[in-house]
């Protein structure tokens, strides 16, 4: 029977793998100010959204393993 920690020392490799994906996400995210959401369908609102689809974008580039573990973060609780 393999044990928990050596079940958890198998998978660490890949858990790192995806921490650093979710990690670069992040990193370029920091670097940009969020898209400023406006009313109605101006030539400024339109830009705007584009910059949101660019965003979702880079979400999606994740996999699905990555994007859980980034909806994780965002939704932790600090105690």
């Amino acid at each position: 029977m393999i044990s928990a920690s050596h079940r958890d020392a198998e998978r660490y490799d890949a858990h790192g793998r995806q921490i650093e994906a979710v990690a670069d996400v992040l990193r370029g995210l920091v670097l940009e100010s969020a898209p400023n959401l406006d009313e109605g369908w101006s030539a400024r609102s339109i830009a705007e959204l584009v910059r949101s689809a660019a965003l979702g974008n880079r979400l999606r580039r994740l996999d699905m393993s990555g994007r859980r573990a980034l909806f994780s973060l965002f939704t932790a609780v600090s105690r």
